[in-house]
């Protein structure tokens, strides 16, 4: 984790009842005072790994009809694993994942951060 992302990491020892294969797994949960003064339950950032933590296990080139959820599936044995196939490639969008037929995306896991488990 990058010096920034440490510093924007919220201490706390509550953690997001999420499975462990989620991207959300491990986040803290903040609480957020409300400007009418309700105090509610949010979700730490989440921060994307650097693509040089990503080790990359395959190169996928996008044919017409693939999608996230099978690629995962393919690569991962879990189609709810597309976000790691987001992550490795920087990609914030996913409808931009699969959008240009011939292009490359690489399949790989990142290393964990501090508080999010990329496994």
């Amino acid at each position: 984790m990058n010096e920034i992302a440490a510093l924007l990491m919220p201490a706390g020892d509550e953690k997001a009842p999420f499975p462990p294969d989620s991207r959300y797994a491990g986040l803290p949960v903040m609480t957020l005072t409300l400007p009418d003064g309700r105090d509610v339950k949010v979700l730490a950032r989440r921060f994307v790994p650097p693509l040089e933590a990503v080790e990359v296990t395959s190169i996928h080139e996008i044919r017409d009809g693939d999608r996230l959820d099978l690629l995962a599936a393919a690569y991962f044995g879990n189609p709810s694993q597309g976000w790691k196939i987001l992550d490795a490639n920087g990609i914030r969008d996913a409808r931009q994942a699969l959008k240009d037929t011939g292009s490359r995306l690489v399949i790989g896991a990142a290393v964990q951060i501090r508080g999010q488990s990329h496994e």
